[in-house]
């Protein structure tokens, strides 16, 4: 089993049963929703969610502040 400072996107997309379309060998430390909360995003992950507001709006903040994944 895998610490948590140690999780993967490939990791991520197996328990979500995602798919992967670049390497995934990039370690997560963090995920973030909210693209204004983002911090240290050389290993960290911003997942887009449909709610109120379509989080997919705010991709492009999200890539702009560093986020590889």
């Amino acid at each position: 089993m895998k610490e948590s400072n140690n999780i993967t996107l490939a990791d991520i997309a197996r328990i979500t049963g995602g798919e992967l379309i670049s390497k995934g060998d990039l370690p997560v430390k963090r995920i973030f929703y909210d693209s204004r909360k983002i911090f240290d995003p050389s290993d960290s992950a911003f997942v887009a969610l449909k709610g109120k507001r379509d989080g997919h709006l705010f991709i492009s903040d999200a890539a702009g502040k560093g986020i590889r994944a």
